[in-house]
């Protein structure tokens, strides 16, 4: 984060559609109940494309610091995430991998999939 990006990969089955990824930013000292206050947090609902069997899609959620305690869509109507990686000025994707293990609370428990 110190950079300014963070990256995750997440793998709903292939040719199902239906998946929305909830973004949240926040800081952690700000917690009470396991949930961050809305006030001091950057929230956004977006809708995931199907995934082909044979490939990977790259999309991209966007966490503006304008939508600070203002959620930017929902389960039921997420907004769409941007297709394809965030480029840096010099043109590489801004992408990094996961050094460790996920915490409990950062499993794909959290990819909800719309009724």
């Amino acid at each position: 984060m110190s950079l300014g990006d963070a990256s995750i990969g997440i793998v709903p089955p292939p040719g199902v559609g239906g998946y929305v990824a909830r973004a949240r930013l926040f800081r952690g000292i700000t917690v009470k109940d396991d949930e961050p206050p809305q006030l001091s947090t950057i929230d956004v609902y977006a809708a995931l494309p199907a995934v082909m069997r044979e490939g990977i899609n790259e999309e991209t959620i966007v966490l503006r610091v304008k939508d600070l305690g203002h959620p930017v869509g929902s389960l039921s109507e997420p907004t769409g995430a941007l297709a394809g990686a965030l480029r840096s000025a010099a043109g590489q994707a801004l992408q990094k991998r996961c050094r460790a293990s996920p915490l409990p609370r950062q499993s794909m428990s959290g990819l909800k999939r719309r009724a």
